[in-house]
C-alpha cells in the first residue's frame, strides 16, 4: 500500500507506507478503485478464509472511499446481509452513498487539520512581527508631534 492511501492516518505504519493489506478483496479495491460485490466469498480466490474465528463470510460488498479529487483514501467493506441474501444493486447504491460521506468526513478532517496548522503558523508570525514592531509610549508621542 502506498503512502497516498494512508494520507492523514494517525497509525505510524501508514505514515511510512509500510501497511500491508492481507485481504485480497480490500487490496483489489484499494489498487483498482473498482466496486467488488462477491456473492459467494468462499469461492472467490481473493478471499482469505479464517477458520479460527468461527465466523462464516458468505457475501462481501467492498467499495473505495475517495476524497474530493476522486483519489482513493480508504476502503469500506461490509459482510453478510442480515437476511442471508447476497448484496444487490440497491445495497451497492446505498453503500456507495455511505462511502461518499466517509470520504467527505475524512477530507474535511484533513482540511481542518491543515487550516489549524496554518492558523498556528500565522499566529506565531504575527507575534514575532508584533514583538519587533513595538514602540514605547515615548516613541509614539514623538511620532504624533512630528
Amino acid at each position: 500500500m502506498t503512502n497516498s492511501l494512508c494520507n492523514g492516518h494517525s497509525n505510524p505504519i501508514c505514515h511510512t507506507g509500510d501497511a500491508k493489506l492481507t485481504n485480497g478483496i480490500v487490496e483489489h479495491v484499494a489498487m483498482t478503485g473498482e466496486n467488488v460485490n462477491v456473492i459467494d466469498a468462499e469461492t472467490d480466490t481473493r478471499f482469505n478464509i479464517d477458520h479460527s474465528s468461527g465466523f462464516r463470510t458468505k457475501s462481501i460488498l467492498c467499495l473505495p472511499i475517495r476524497d474530493n479529487n476522486t483519489k482513493i483514501i480508504g476502503v469500506a467493506q461490509i459482510l453478510n446481509r442480515t437476511d442471508g441474501f447476497p448484496f444487490d444493486e440497491h445495497d451497492e447504491r446505498l453503500f456507495e452513498a455511505f462511502t461518499l460521506f466517509c470520504g467527505l468526513g475524512i477530507n474535511n478532517t484533513l482540511m481542518f487539520n491543515e487550516v489549524s496548522k496554518a492558523m498556528a503558523t500565522q499566529k506565531v508570525a504575527l507575534e514575532v512581527l508584533s514583538y519587533h514592531a513595538s514602540a514605547s509610549q515615548q516613541e509614539v508621542e514623538v511620532l504624533k508631534v512630528s
